[in-house]
């Protein structure tokens, strides 16, 4: 039992020291699913959101995770339309503005935000924004990258590289170890490029709420480890 909680204690404490480099203004480069922070839902896959942003505020790539499990039965594999409203509920500085159309059961994305008002530095004090400018001829891309062979640990891709989606989010699956990723671009008649070299993403920082429960919870584990420990000495 004294191992175990020990071993939890530590467990906490690494977490804390993690989000604490986030908190403290250094950023969390993501090189893979082990770095990402902020992750939401449960299941043994795992795919990641990726928004990249155009302007020159910092950082300029965003990543989130998104767990699931395989569909049973003839149940509808999850897509990546499930994984961006679901973010978008779990993380509240995360939004996503779209309209559904059910006769063609397809979204079409007007914008996604990110609020980093209050955030550290070098975290921009903004609301950063995808969004579709048509008079401009600006348009949100959807680009995907599965790296292969299949890595549940999702390595970041090499040189970024992502490939521009066939399918709208309402009609593509998610794949474990897969990065979806959108971005802002030019078009003409709606023809985007076919790849494009997204840069390496960052995790969002987590609420100032939740390392503060984390640090307390490491340090009741960690004392609560050594109370009982000289209790017995006392016995």
């Amino acid at each position: 039992m004294r191992i175990a909680k020990c071993r939890l204690a530590w467990l906490l404490s690494v977490s804390v020291a993690v989000w604490g480099q986030a908190l403290s203004g250094a950023t969390v480069t993501v090189n893979n699913f082990s770095d990402l922070l902020f992750w939401t839902g449960s299941g043994t896959n795992a795919s990641a959101l990726v928004l990249q942003f155009g302007d020159e505020a910092t950082p300029t790539s965003i990543a989130w995770g998104y767990r699931w499990d395989e569909p049973v039965e003839e149940s509808p594999a999850p897509t990546v339309a499930d994984m961006v409203f679901a973010l978008a509920g779990a993380d509240p500085r995360l939004a996503i503005d779209a309209d559904y159309y059910p006769e063609w059961n397809a979204y079409f994305v007007n914008s996604f935000s990110y609020d980093q008002i209050g955030l550290p530095s070098p975290w921009s004090q903004s609301v950063r924004s995808l969004v579709n400018d048509f008079d401009n001829d600006l348009g949100i891309a959807f680009y995907t990258a599965i790296p292969a062979p299949p890595d549940a640990a999702g390595p970041w891709p090499q040189a970024g590289l992502l490939s521009l989606a066939a399918l709208g989010i309402a009609d593509t699956p998610l794949a474990n170890g897969g990065w979806y990723g959108f971005v802002v671009q030019e078009y003409e008649a709606f023809v985007y490029p076919e790849t494009v070299n997204f840069t390496q993403p960052v995790s969002p920082v987590p609420e100032p709420g939740t390392w503060a429960l984390l640090a307390g919870a490491a340090g009741v584990v960690g004392c609560g480890g050594v109370v009982r420990r000289r209790r017995k000495r006392v016995a």
